[in-house]
């Protein structure tokens, strides 16, 4: 086999496995089931773009990001959008470099690292703000709000979704609005205020008809809501809806917050089995993703119920981290 020869096969089998990606970008079932078989493939051609300092890899990576997050590779999400903002920087492209950045915030906020987290949004919406990126600013606002949800500084939070629903108004995005009215929502729940966080979800109500990663956010919001307000039955309901639409999805951390939620309101209607079988597969899923925050907050709920399988308790429901 002549170099020639070999260099053509080589090219047929990137360009191949690139539109597979391009086709199936967006995770549901379908695209689940066509990536997954070719997996190891796409590794392996990401691998090589890195090796051989091709621009292509900025498309393997855009392209195959929704993916790695959805079906738990964080990993190796992590690596390559490292090396896509290294690629992107060598080819002096800045569009790729920001999204990049704020996946990886995306990554680094659910694994408890939040400092790294704020560095890589900052760095976001630096190249946002200098290259005209609006839509790229108000979704990185949006991330560095979220992470100041998770470090308990609310007031920056609000502050945070507020400027992104300024920037989104312009836009004129509802799927930005609803992002952080979300997140609105959920620094509410936090503070305890369920009939504020039931406003801003009203304000998300097209999400109603909606099967994608943030109509299982929604749904489990209003689930927790209903479950603070001890309406255990509407609660039920809407956690189930979340569970059914994360698996759907597939969205592997979605389907275990659903499952933690679940858990901790069969506890508070004193069904200790279903409650122990709800929060041993998020403790599942949750390790097999490294989400070191909500690791040790699994393992204190298994033993929340065990105590009050043998005491006959039902603890009030508490609501997922």
């Amino acid at each position: 086999v002549t170099n020639e020869t070999r260099q053509l096969v080589q090219e047929r089998w990137l360009n191949y496995l690139l539109t597979l990606t391009e086709e199936n970008q967006y995770l549901n079932l379908q695209s689940y089931a066509n990536l997954s078989p070719e997996i190891e493939n796409i590794k392996g051609a990401i691998k090589w773009c890195w090796e051989n300092r091709q621009r292509m890899l900025i498309d393997f990576v855009n392209n195959m990001a929704y993916f790695l997050h959805g079906s738990g590779y964080w990993n190796h999400l992590e690596k390559y959008l490292k090396w896509g903002i290294e690629t992107a920087v060598f080819f002096e492209e800045e569009a790729p470099q920001a999204r990049f950045y704020y996946l990886l915030a995306n990554v680094n906020q659910y694994w408890g690292k939040l400092d790294i987290a704020e560095t890589h949004v900052q760095r976001a919406i630096s190249i946002s703000e200098a290259t005209g990126q609006t839509h790229r600013l108000a979704l990185s606002l949006n991330r560095l709000g979220l992470i100041e949800r998770r470090k308990k500084r609310y007031a920056e939070a609000e502050s945070l979704f507020q400027e992104s629903i300024a920037i989104a108004k312009e836009l004129q995005s509802n799927g930005l609005m609803i992002r952080n009215h979300l997140g609105l929502s959920i620094v509410a729940i936090d503070e305890g205020d369920y009939a504020r966080a039931a406003s801003f979800q009203e304000k998300c109500f097209e999400l109603d008809e909606k099967t994608n990663w943030q109509a299982a956010w929604w749904y489990r919001q209003r689930g927790q809501v209903e479950a603070f307000n001890q309406e255990y039955e509407k609660a039920q309901w809407l956690l189930q809806r979340s569970l059914d639409i994360a698996t759907a999805l597939p969205m592997q951390q979605n389907i275990a917050e659903a499952l933690y939620c679940q858990a901790y309101l069969a506890l508070a209607t004193g069904d200790y089995e279903l409650a122990r079988s709800k929060v041993n597969q998020a403790q599942e899923l949750f390790g097999k993703l490294s989400m070191y925050p909500q690791i040790p907050e699994t393992e204190g709920l298994i033993q929340v119920i065990e105590e009050a399988a043998i005491t006959h308790t039902r603890p009030a429901f508490k609501g997922y981290l």
